[in-house]
């Protein structure tokens, strides 16, 4: 998105504290009454603009030498830098010239307190005597005459199957230009599918067990192409498990979780202190979560261990307390008390 500001101090005073680190504040840029335009933050980084952490991290901020509540504050000149500046933002990034993502500091939801806007300083500007209408359609007119590549919006899933993966993604953005289709290209083998402009999802069969796949999602349209790729998976196992235990009264809660397999199975295994026999908890089951009660354990650390596999996977390894296609131990101490 991009977020539109004013600054209520002059064009050279709002440089000034922008360039004061103690001030802990930034935008992208800023726009004088004379249409001068100033870089204060790069595009890829992170300005500190709109007074929430979500919205910064995904809105370029332009501030605009001029006050809110001033009628007449704000200059031809100044819309028109603004808008040629916003159409090559649209041009660049995909972000349409339309309200829904061409927004004021006062549309800002304040994320602390549900309901309040502008930010967490609940800002107004850029103010009454702001012409959206007039500004969003000087910025439409100047994309038009700009290119219009597609711009993948974040980084596509991929999730496994035994033999397969399906590849999920958010829809491309462009200026102007609509998105023409999708090519999506698995690794290793440089298996390729073409789909349609509608497409967000494609379904990679008769994949080999056991080898680790990554899929590059394109955008295609006339003026260009980009591309993402998504994470590593590996069909036939749950990868990255996590495990956490939490206690509760006289009881520990586990939670375990894993990724990249269709039906994951979870089991649960203990190292008591000073053995090297593992005792099985309980075995696999679809239920994540499991009731450790200690009251009866001496005091001591426990190595707790969640092993998972996939419902239709005989297990990748194998081990004395079960197969298993991966596992995460967790160190919990207990204090027994009388």
């Amino acid at each position: 998105m991009i977020v539109i500001h004013d600054t209520e101090v002059t064009f050279a005073n709002a440089i000034r504290l922008f360039q004061d680190p103690s001030r802990r504040v930034s935008a992208n840029y800023i726009i004088s009454a004379g249409g001068q335009v100033v870089q204060m933050v790069s595009e890829e980084n992170i300005a500190w603009h709109a007074g929430n952490w979500d919205y910064n991290t995904r809105a370029i901020g332009i501030e605009h030498e001029g006050y809110a509540w001033v009628p007449g504050s704000f200059t031809n000149a100044e819309y028109k830098a603004s808008a040629r500046l916003a159409a090559s933002i649209c041009s660049r990034w995909g972000v349409p010239m339309d309200r829904a993502h061409v927004i004021g500091h006062y549309q800002v939801p304040d994320d602390h307190h549900p309901g309040l806007y502008g930010g967490e300083s609940h800002r107004t500007d850029p103010g009454p005597y702001w012409s959206w209408s007039y500004y969003l359609s000087l910025a439409a007119g100047y994309a038009k005459a700009l290119p219009s590549p597609p711009r993948m919006m974040v980084d596509p899933v991929a999730v496994n199957g035994l033999d397969s993966a399906t590849i999920t993604w958010t829809p491309a953005r462009s200026c102007h230009l609509p998105i023409s289709g999708y090519r999506v290209i698995a690794e290793p083998g440089d298996i390729t599918v073409t789909l349609p402009a509608t497409a967000t999802a494609v379904t990679f069969g008769a994949l080999e067990a056991g080898t680790a796949y990554t899929f590059t999602v394109t955008a295609v349209n006339p003026d260009g192409t980009d591309s993402l790729t998504s994470n590593l998976v590996i069909p036939g196992r749950c990868n990255a498990v996590s495990l956490s235990a939490v206690p509760y009264g006289g009881d520990v809660s586990l939670f375990g979780a894993a990724v990249g397999c269709a039906n994951p199975r979870y089991e649960f295994a203990f190292l008591a202190p000073g053995s090297s026999d593992w005792t099985i908890a309980r075995l696999y089951s679809t239920d994540a979560f499991f009731v450790w009660q200690t009251a009866r354990n001496s005091s001591g650390g426990y190595v707790i261990r969640a092993l998972v596999r996939d419902a239709g996977s005989p297990g990748t390894y194998g081990a004395l307390i079960g197969s298993f296609d991966d596992y995460r131990d967790l160190l919990y101490t207990v204090t027994a008390t009388s």
